[in-house]
């Protein structure tokens, strides 16, 4: 069954609060997430970017539920990507790979 509008918007703002709120908590997992006193604003809102694009594929066909648990895992395949990147020294400064691209495969 496909969801209404409202759903849908709902169900995109719950993955994004999900996926941005998880990497918070799991931030001392992560190198380089905390700068001084300040938290990494950018790799916050990555991750909330991760849980919106973990979704995309199927967000008019999924509840509230199954959106929390896939940008869940969204916001991990991020971190994990992003440390991977850092240690492979690869060139990405805005981690669109891992964003759009493994993200994006795990929303398919």
């Amino acid at each position: 069954m496909i969801n209404p509008p409202e759903k849908v918007i709902m169900i995109s703002i719950m993955a994004m609060s999900t996926a941005g709120l998880s990497f918070l908590a799991v931030k001392s997992w992560f190198s380089g997430i905390k700068h001084g006193n300040n938290y990494g604003c950018f790799y916050i809102t990555n991750a909330m970017l991760s849980g919106s694009v973990s979704i995309s594929a199927s967000c008019d066909a999924i509840e509230v539920w199954h959106a929390v648990i896939i940008s869940l895992v969204g916001a991990m395949i991020y971190g994990l990507g992003s440390k991977l990147l850092l240690r492979a020294e690869i060139d990405d400064p805005q981690e669109a790979f891992v964003i759009f691209g493994v993200n994006g495969l795990w929303s398919t």
